[in-house]
C-alpha cells in the first residue's frame, strides 16, 4: 500500500506566526501529519475525522494522538455514500480511500460504504471549542462541502490556517469563500495532473494541487 510522502506540515511552518491550540485533520488516511504536528507542538489538541474503516483502524493502531473520530466532514449531518470505481481503469487511489463526490456520475460507481458527516461547527461545539486553529483537509475533493460546513468557526476567526488538497475546478469556489471570511491563498505545493483514460473513447484529465490560506 502506498504511503504519502513523511513531514508534509513543514509546507505550513513558513506562515506559522501564531500559537495554534488546535490541529483539525481530515483524512488521516496513512500519513503522519498529526504525528509531526505533536513533534513540533507537544500541547496541541489534535483532532482527526477518517470516515474510512481501513484507515481509521489502521491510525488507532499506531497510536493516533489525538482524539480520532470516524466521521466525514461535510456541510450538513447526514448519513453519506463513498463511492469508488475499478482501479483497472487508473483509478487505483480509489479502491483505498472512495469519495462521496469524485464518482457520482460516474457509470461504474460502486458504493464502498455508507458513513456518518457532521459539519466542523457542529464538531467544535461538542468537542472543542476549537479555537487558534489549522485546519488540514485531504478528503477526496470534498474540501468545498467541509468548508461549508465551517462557516461560524470562519465567521469568527477561529481557523486561521488551512491547507486543503483542492481540485483545480473547485478552486475559484473554494477561494471565494474563504475570502469572505478573510482567509487568502499564501502558498501552493504538490500541483500535479493527471490523465487517465476511463474507456476506448473517453478521457479523463485531473489537476490539483495543496493550497495553504490564511487568516489576512
Amino acid at each position: 500500500m502506498p504511503v504519502y510522502e513523511p513531514n508534509q506540515v513543514r509546507h505550513l511552518l513558513p506562515h506559522l506566526d501564531f500559537e495554534p491550540e488546535w490541529f483539525l485533520l481530515g483524512g488521516p488516511a496513512d500519513a503522519s501529519e498529526a504525528q509531526d504536528m505533536r513533534a513540533i507542538y507537544p500541547s496541541i489538541a489534535i483532532a482527526g475525522f477518517e470516515p474510512n474503516p481501513l484507515f481509521y483502524n489502521l491510525q488507532l493502531a499506531r497510536g493516533f494522538p489525538g482524539r480520532l473520530l470516524q466521521y466525514a466532514l461535510w456541510e450538513e449531518r447526514k448519513a453519506l455514500e463513498m463511492l469508488w470505481v475499478s482501479h483497472v481503469q487508473g483509478f487505483w487511489q480509489e479502491q483505498r480511500s472512495a469519495s462521496a463526490t469524485k464518482f457520482v456520475d460516474h457509470p461504474d460507481r460502486r458504493l464502498a460504504c455508507t458513513v456518518e458527516a457532521r459539519t466542523l461547527d457542529d464538531l467544535s461545539e461538542e468537542f472543542g471549542p476549537f479555537h487558534d486553529a489549522i485546519l488540514w483537509i485531504d478528503i477526496e475533493e470534498a474540501e468545498l462541502e467541509c468548508l461549508r460546513g465551517a462557516v461560524n468557526l470562519l465567521r469568527i476567526g477561529a481557523i486561521r490556517l488551512i491547507n486543503a488538497e483542492i481540485l483545480e475546478e473547485k478552486m475559484p469556489p473554494i477561494k471565494e469563500l474563504l475570502s469572505e471570511h478573510g482567509l487568502v491563498a499564501v502558498g501552493r505545493w504538490n500541483v500535479n495532473t493527471t490523465v487517465i483514460d476511463v474507456d476506448d473513447t473517453h478521457r479523463v484529465r485531473r489537476s490539483w494541487s495543496n493550497v495553504i490560506f490564511k487568516k489576512d
